[in-house]
């Protein structure tokens, strides 16, 4: 996968991506099951990275709700495995549970003081005020 990141990520990028997809799928399962138990055919192979995927992102995501949980208790953060964080590298998946770190926000500003309506300290205090 790590040879073909396009593959692994599903965005084969050329005229004929599907057929391309399916030779590399085809190839990639033949030098699996090569490799010994288990021997799947491509479906099965294609829905074993799936859910791996899905199971990555997943266990990010709780780790993340985690980590920025308050209170006591046991921590609910799981390690990630050394594959887990090759899959979070080859798909860049920090970003989509993370969010981009140079992304722009929409909506009102987080910043009162600089609203146009607003003139004075006290106002952006108000305005707060009726907010809450």
């Amino acid at each position: 996968m790590e040879q073909h990141s396009d593959l692994a990520k599903g965005q084969l990028q050329c005229g004929n991506a599907k057929q391309r997809a399916n030779n590399l799928w085809t190839k990639l399962a033949d030098d699996l099951n090569s490799n010994g138990p288990p021997v799947r055919d491509v479906a099965g192979w294609k829905k074993d990275w799936s859910d791996l995927k899905t199971h990555t992102k997943v266990k990010m995501r709780k780790n993340k709700i985690s980590i920025s949980s308050t209170g006591g208790g046991v921590s609910q953060y799981c390690p990630l495995s050394s594959m887990e964080e090759q899959i979070i590298n080859l798909l860049q998946m920090e970003e989509a549970v993370n969010g981009r770190a140079t992304s722009t926000y929409f909506g009102t500003s987080s910043n009162v003081s600089h609203h146009p309506l607003l003139q004075s300290p006290q106002e952006c205090h108000m305005y707060v005020k009726i907010l809450f």
